[in-house]
C-alpha cells in the first residue's frame, strides 16, 4: 500500500466528556503513534483501533481528558530498520511494501518538523522566527551573540544603577567635562535619607512653612493694594478740591462786585461819548 500526503498528527482541546478522538493519518503499528495531553506522552489510559487502516483511527480514552487540555495524537517513526532480509531467504511483497512505507513516513515526519525548525532564505539573510519565542537563550559572550531577556535586564539595571563595570557614564556638557558615572554624580549631594532618616515630621514642618510664607505674601499683595486704592481717593478728592477753587475764582471774576463795578464804568464812559 502506497504512503498518501498526510499530516501526520492531530490536535484537539479536551471538553471534559469525549473520549473518542479520531487520528488521520496512516499507521503500520500501534507502537507508531504517540498520545500527549499537554506536552506530555502517555503510555496508558486509551485503546487504539484503525492501525493498518490509511485513513487512520481512533483513540479512545477510558476517562475524559480534562476540560480545556490539549490532546495531540502524532506518529512517531522510528529512524532504523526493524526488518533484515536474510540471503536466500523470503522477500515478501507485504514486507517490502511495509519497509517502504516506514521510510517515507520518517521523510514526512522530518519534513514537518523541517518546517518548524529556525529557518534562512536559501539566498541568505537573516533566520526568521515567524513571530514565536525561542526559549533558553544563553547569556551573550562575543559581540555578535543574541541578548536574552535576563541579560539585557541586567545591563540595563547597571546602566541605570551606575555601578561596576564602567556601566552609566555621565558627560557634562561643556567643554572640557569628563566620563563620570550616575552613581558618582548622584554622590554631590547629601541627605539624610540616603542613612534611613524618617523624613516625613520635616516634610510636614515644610509644607507648613511655606504655607505661612504663602499667606503672609497674600496679605502682603492685599495691604499694597489697599494703600494704592486709598492714595487714588485722595488724589481724587484733592482734585476735586482744586477744581472747586477754580470755580469760585472764575465766578468771582464773572459775576461778582468789582465785575459789576468795572461794567457800570464802561457804561458811563459809553454815555458821556454819546452825550458828546
Amino acid at each position: 500500500m502506497s504512503v498518501p500526503n498526510q499530516t501526520p498528527y492531530n490536535i484537539y482541546t479536551a471538553n471534559g466528556l469525549t473520549t473518542v478522538f479520531p487520528y488521520e493519518f496512516y499507521l503500520l503499528n500501534a507502537g507508531d503513534i504517540a498520545v500527549s495531553i499537554n506536552g506530555t506522552v502517555i503510555t496508558s489510559g486509551y485503546t487504539i483501533t484503525g492501525v493498518g487502516n490509511v485513513d487512520g483511527g481512533d483513540i479512545t480514552f477510558l476517562t475524559p481528558p480534562a476540560n480545556g487540555v490539549t490532546v495531540m495524537l502524532e506518529r512517531v517513526i522510528p529512524t532504523y530498520r526493524l526488518t533484515d532480509y536474510q540471503d536466500n531467504g523470503d522477500l515478501l511483497a507485504d514486507t517490502v511494501n511495509k519497509d517502504f512505507d516506514r521510510l517515507w513516513m520518517a521523510i514526512q515526519q522530518a519534513f514537518i518538523y523541517l518546517g518548524l525548525a529556525l529557518t534562512r532564505p536559501l539566498l541568505g539573510g537573516p533566520f526568521n522566527a515567524k513571530k514565536y519565542r525561542i526559549e533558553n537563550v544563553g547569556d551573550p559572550v562575543n559581540d555578535q551573540d543574541a541578548v536574552n531577556r535576563r541579560s539585557m535586564y541586567s545591563c540595563v539595571e547597571k546602566m541605570i544603577a551606575g555601578v561596576v563595570g564602567g556601566f552609566g557614564w555621565f558627560r557634562q556638557f561643556g567643554a572640557g567635562a569628563i566620563d563620570r558615572t550616575f552613581q558618582d554624580k548622584m554622590r554631590e549631594r547629601l541627605s539624610v535619607i540616603d542613612f534611613g532618616a524618617d523624613t516625613s515630621r520635616q516634610q510636614s514642618a515644610t509644607i507648613t512653612s511655606q504655607n505661612a510664607g504663602i499667606e503672609a505674601l497674600r496679605r502682603a499683595d492685599a495691604e499694597r493694594e489697599a494703600k494704592a486704592k486709598a492714595a487714588q481717593e485722595k488724589a481724587r478728592r484733592e482734585a476735586q478740591g482744586d477744581y472747586g477753587k477754580a470755580n469760585e475764582v472764575l465766578s468771582e471774576r464773572t459775576t461778582g462786585a468789582a465785575c459789576a463795578a468795572a461794567s457800570a464804568a464802561f457804561d458811563e464812559e459809553l454815555r458821556r461819548e454819546r452825550a458828546q
